[in-house]
């Protein structure tokens, strides 16, 4: 079997991976152990960003009415006195959706695999197992095992092992996970209410240094469902934390058995690390295979998510337009401290937790301060400042749409019509040559966000993040030659591509 590249993994990452390489056109093949998802909910926490890539797959408005709004989340001592408050910003942020939401993850997962059964281009093998992988200068090999025990050797251009956490893929690359921060076991638990009327539920989010353990209480869920984390003490087994008595003594506070079920009870490792490598050869990890996190802001899945859109659109670039392989090792260059970021700031909130009981806040955490939104590493946009490799905004036009229904999952130059009417024939060949939406629009929302970046035109990235801003028609066309270099696209006009 041939394909341009084999995506490990049908989870929400490499689903989404695979949704983005099918859309190019690009022949794919998805393997997973698992036949169907996994019925639980797990990860439930979408930040705007990734609500924004949910619209360019045209999944948003089909899962907006499932979702819950996130409230404040709030810090208690063991006293239940409040220690510090984690404010939400309610509302349409630049990204054009709220800051934060609750989803149901087999729900989304669901939507997303109708999406990509509509693809003839992607194939799944579904009930089959990695068992090797060998590349070379001319491609990889993936060699499988299916559920008949028949083994399926794969050739492709390029693998993508986006499998989790304990990652077939990153074991048989030989790629070590790096701890950046101490390990901890936490029980977790979720409960389906039979109706929302438990008046002990508190109506908040919050985390709580109990005398005797840390508790976590998410709230609300979709589906009437709350979660609660109880943290590992020493001494306690896996075993004896799962047990349906000894988690409803836990819960007991809160909630009891005759107002709800148990969905699941388990006992998980909340780790910080990051892969030495996410790429070797013509492999690539991503997801909890490359990154994983503390849940406690909610950035895991999302992390997954910037490595879908980051890496899609570079390997269909790579396949499709002959972009040099250096295009590929942005990946890394990009990503990784993006991430890095957000683990950090998880790490700290679960430090939180502990220092609660000492009455100290963790070193450099400031309780008010947002969500951090940090930008990408030097990567495609070289070392040039900010705004370029920052997160883009999602202005509405003067006809009443949001960019990203005009413009889709593509490279996009965004202007006021004087800076692009000016442009040269050379520049216009190369946004036709790499598929680039020009968007020339002075609205207000467009205008606004122009003024404070004292531009005229930005450029944008499929994954949306800026390539750069420009203030006039010179600067933008020395950036688009800029973008033509580092993707392998001809300067000289070219008159038989495509509008």
């Amino acid at each position: 079997m041939n394909a341009d590249v084999v995506v490990v993994g049908y989870g929400p990452s490499g689903g989404s991976l695979a949704y983005y390489l099918g859309r190019e056109g690009l022949d794919v093949v998805v393997v997973d152990k698992r036949v169907g998802i996994w019925p639980l909910p797990r990860a439930g926490h979408v930040d705007d960003e990734i609500m924004r890539a949910w619209q360019g797959m045209g999944l948003a408005e089909e899962l907006a009415p499932t979702l819950t709004e996130v409230p404040d989340y709030e810090y208690y001592r063991s006293d239940w006195s409040r220690y510090f408050t984690m404010p939400n910003s309610p509302g349409i942020t630049d990204q054009g959706w709220p800051t934060h939401a609750f989803f149901n993850q087999p729900v989304f997962e669901r939507a997303l695999r109708r999406r990509v059964a509509k693809m003839p281009n992607v194939h799944l093998l579904l009930g089959a197992t990695l068992t090797g992988i060998e590349d070379d200068e001319a491609g990889v090999t993936a060699t499988l095992e299916d559920a008949e025990s028949t083994k399926v050797a794969i050739h492709a251009a390029y693998l993508a092992g986006f499998d989790g956490a304990n990652s077939t893929t990153r074991r048989l690359l030989g790629i070590e996970l790096e701890e950046t921060g101490e390990p901890q076991s936490w029980l977790v638990v979720m409960v389906r209410l039979h109706d929302e009327s438990v008046p002990e539920l508190p109506d908040r989010c919050f985390e709580w240094a109990g005398e005797e353990r840390a508790v976590t209480y998410i709230a609300p869920l979709p589906d009437r469902i709350r979660l609660w984390e109880f943290r590992k003490l020493p001494g306690e087994t896996n075993a004896e934390l799962e047990d349906p008595a000894r988690v409803w003594q836990l819960l007991d506070p809160w909630v009891k058995p005759e107002h709800g079920d148990l969905v699941r009870a388990d006992v998980y490792t909340f780790r910080s690390a990051v892969a030495a490598k996410w790429r070797r050869g013509r492999c690539f990890i991503g997801g909890d295979a490359a990154h994983q996190m503390p849940p406690k802001a909610g950035q895991g899945l999302c992390a997954g998510f910037r490595d879908a859109a980051n890496l899609g659109w570079k390997l269909a670039a790579a396949l499709q337009r002959g972009a040099p392989d250096t295009l590929l090792d942005t990946y890394e260059s990009e990503r990784r401290p993006n991430v890095e970021v957000y683990i950090g700031f998880s790490q700290i909130l679960t430090d939180a937790i502990d220092a609660a009981a000492a009455g100290t806040l963790p070193a450099g955490f400031d309780p008010s301060a947002p969500l951090p939104l940090p930008p990408l590493g030097p990567g495609l946009h070289g070392k040039a400042p900010a705004p370029a490799g920052t997160r883009s905004r999602q202005p509405r036009l003067t006809d009443g749409q949001l960019l990203d229904d005009v413009v889709g999952y593509r490279f996009a130059v965004l202007g006021r019509p004087d800076v692009l009417d000016g442009v040269s024939a050379e520049t216009r060949a190369i946004w036709r040559a790499i598929d680039c939406a020009v968007v020339s629009d002075e609205g207000a929302d467009v205008c606004a966000w122009l003024n404070e970046l004292r531009a005229g035109a930005v450029l944008i990235r499929p994954d949306r993040f800026l390539v750069d801003a420009a203030a006039d028609t010179t600067q933008l066309e020395h950036l688009t030659a800029r973008l033509a270099e580092a993707l392998g696209v001809s300067h000289t006009p070219r008159t038989e591509v495509a509008a």
